[in-house]
């Protein structure tokens, strides 16, 4: 099991990532992945995860208009 400070580490250098690119199927993919990490971590009252809440909805939109 991952401890909970490298997921939110990792979750953190991927969206410093996803804000760094231009290319839109990448900035996807990053945000996914520091989701995935944010959700190994629990808690969604956490205060460390807070900032992660904000990438799911726009996650949740890209979903939707591929469809």
């Amino acid at each position: 099991m991952l401890s909970r400070s490298y997921c939110l580490h990792q979750a953190r250098v991927c969206l410093s990532l996803a804000r760094l690119t231009d290319d839109a199927n990448a900035k996807r993919r990053l945000e996914e992945m520091a989701l995935n990490f944010a959700e190994r971590i629990g808690g969604s009252d956490d205060s460390d995860i807070a900032p992660f809440a904000a990438v799911r909805p726009s996650s949740r939109q890209a979903d939707s208009s591929e469809s």
